[in-house]
């Protein structure tokens, strides 16, 4: 699924697509048992959060 959702992503993704790759990686490490990699997990969904709320929230207002 992950791997899907990134094939899908272009140059200029949607925000669909960006919640689609968010949601796959929560998906993938929902059973980790290894903490570190629970929390490199949530690092990058905090990441990317932060890129859908910049450019779909913030972005459009200065426009």
């Amino acid at each position: 699924m992950l791997h899907a959702a990134r094939r899908r992503i272009s140059s200029e993704p949607s925000l669909k697509d960006l919640l689609l790759l968010v949601l796959a990686g929560v998906a993938a490490g929902a059973g980790s048992p290894d903490l570190l990699d629970a929390i490199a997990r949530l690092v990058v969904v905090v990441v990317v959060l932060g890129i859908v709320i910049i450019r779909y929230l913030i972005a459009p207002q200065h426009r």
